[in-house]
């Protein structure tokens, strides 16, 4: 896995394609009443996927789903409104559209809310209530995110008893849908000397798994246990500074420090001092 990792991350990733032929698809149908179309297009307005990223196109599409009573319609028009993309953040607003969503099954709709409560947006703070929602969510069997919520709930001891063990249940369960965070969660929970779990070598092998993926906290991980010669690794700088770099390729500015950091040390092989040193301008 370790080499997979290193030859995956020599290069840089590949740019978006170009998706503006499918956004005339999209838009189009959209046009026509396809409504599943109009979220299309929405998302790729909102993600920049392949096309010039415009908040104000995808909150178009969003409303005219949403004003089509589309589950998704109200879902991403709740996104949007709950981080002010585009528009004025409107909490109350969100949390409609969320309910809205919630109401027709929708397991995403149902972490959102949970996150207002976690976090008190338009709502008053309540851990209970947010964690009410993110089992609702977790239980339609779809929503990674309501799953990692509930093992940071039983990590953290909010809510419920502190029970490392219930966590690493459900971050397991996230990972297994592909969740590169929940992937990220179990490494920190075998890495952590509090969790009564302690594995390096574990956590060495879950920070690997979320940095095949591209995630930049798993590849910043795995750098630093090179660096560090830990989690039964050697001490190995140049495949800190290969994975350091993978990270900044991705836009991670924390890799960057790292990076200028091991630059300033001399713990920069010979042979990328020159590259490192374009890099972190």
């Amino acid at each position: 896995m370790a080499d997979s990792l290193m030859t995956l991350m020599k290069v840089p990733p590949p740019p978006k394609p170009d998706k503006t032929q499918a956004l005339e698809i999209y838009e189009r149908r959209g046009a026509e009443g396809n409504v599943n179309a109009m979220i299309d297009a929405g998302l790729l307005y909102e993600r920049g996927d392949g096309i010039p990223q415009d908040d104000k196109k995808a909150i178009e599409w969003f409303q005219r789903a949403a004003d089509k009573k589309h589950v998704w319609g109200y879902c991403d028009l709740g996104h949007v409104y709950r981080k002010g993309r585009g528009t004025d953040t409107n909490s109350a607003l969100a949390m409609t559209l969320f309910l809205k969503a919630a109401d027709m099954r929708n397991a995403n709709a149902m972490s959102q809310i949970g996150q207002m409560y976690a976090y008190g947006e338009g709502v008053k703070q309540d851990d209970k209530d947010a964690l009410h929602w993110f089992i609702m969510s977790a239980k339609e069997g779809t929503e990674p995110w309501a799953m990692i919520h509930i093992g940071r709930w039983y990590r953290d001891g909010r809510a419920v008893p502190r029970d490392p063990a219930r966590a690493l249940e459900w971050f397991t369960k996230a990972a297994d849908k592909g969740n590169s965070d929940a992937m990220n969660d179990i490494g920190d929970l075998f890495n952590s000397d509090s969790s009564g779990m302690t594995d390096r070598y574990k956590a060495m092998e879950w920070y690997t798994r979320a940095a095949l993926k591209g995630d930049t906290d798993g590849l910043n991980s795995v750098a630093w246990k090179y660096r560090m010669g830990e989690g039964g690794v050697k001490k190995d700088n140049e495949r800190a500074v290969i994975l350091y770099r993978a990270s900044v390729w991705r836009g991670c500015r924390g890799a960057k420090k790292h990076l200028a950091d091991m630059y300033k040390k001399a713990q920069v092989p010979e042979k990328y001092r020159k590259e490192i040193g374009i890099l972190m301008k």
